[in-house]
């Protein structure tokens, strides 16, 4: 991952998000509603959407499957204000 998207992310190192699940950067309250996207993209559904992260940051993001099952390409994009 670039410095960019590193410190979107608030981490110096890519280490230090290298094997964290997509959900476990998603604050509390948008969850449930990301998860449920999540699923829906996994049996071929794209979407886009937007989120907060546990850092209070704000994101644009989309699920686009990629042909298979258990497949993603997945982006992100922090909203400035």
């Amino acid at each position: 991952m670039n410095p960019a998207g590193l410190a979107m992310l608030d981490a110096s190192e890519e280490q230090e998000i290298i094997g964290m699940a997509y959900l476990d950067l998603v604050s509390e309250a948008d969850k449930d509603r990301i998860e449920r996207l999540l699923r829906a993209a996994l049996n071929g559904e794209a979407s886009e959407f937007e989120f907060r992260a546990n850092n209070d940051h704000d994101f644009v993001s989309s699920f686009i499957p990629n042909g298979s099952k258990r497949t993603l390409h997945t982006s992100a994009m922090r909203q400035t204000k």
